[in-house]
């Protein structure tokens, strides 16, 4: 990473840190064009992904991905974004790679969880909810969500 990368990327941050997130959305959208680096891409869709802009997300995290950048927060932000647009399929892929970037992240598993719920399969759902809890056993997130299936499923609240 360039030094002049490096410093671009923290002054950009810094705006993004004072709350000016267009003023930032649109610097991170031209350092990405004209640098072609998924960083700014990467960037770029979390901030759209604050301000509602989801299918602006979709574009900059899915040109992200295609550029190289596949960390498991991406993915994360890919699939958050899907779900708002109801591309429930195309969510839990995004949220599996993530989930299999990081293994031990339990937000992931908790998250295709959801898609799958939101989808009729409750089975799957929870089976994700239980790998949820199983690595976050103290979240109150995961153990609601857990719960919700049980009853879902019709089984005793003591499976929890």
């Amino acid at each position: 990473m360039s030094a002049v990368f490096l410093s671009e990327l923290l002054r950009l941050g810094g705006v993004e840190v004072r709350g000016e997130l267009d003023p930032a959305l649109e610097a991170y959208r031209s350092a990405a064009l004209t640098s072609g680096d998924p960083t700014y891409d990467a960037h770029a869709g979390r901030i759209c992904l604050r301000l509602g802009r989801y299918e602006d997300a979709v574009g900059h995290l899915r040109r992200a991905v295609s550029r190289g950048d596949a960390e498991p927060e991406v993915y994360a932000g890919l699939g958050e974004a899907l779900r708002h647009r109801g591309a429930l399929e195309q969510a839990m892929a995004a949220y599996r790679n993530a989930a299999e970037s990081a293994p031990a992240n339990a937000h992931y598993r908790a998250r295709l969880a959801e898609c799958a719920l939101a989808l009729g399969r409750t089975n799957q759902a929870m089976r994700e909810a239980e790998e949820a809890v199983r690595l976050a056993p103290d979240e109150p997130e995961f153990l609601a969500l857990k719960a919700r299936l049980l009853i879902e499923l019709q089984r005793p609240l003591s499976a929890a």
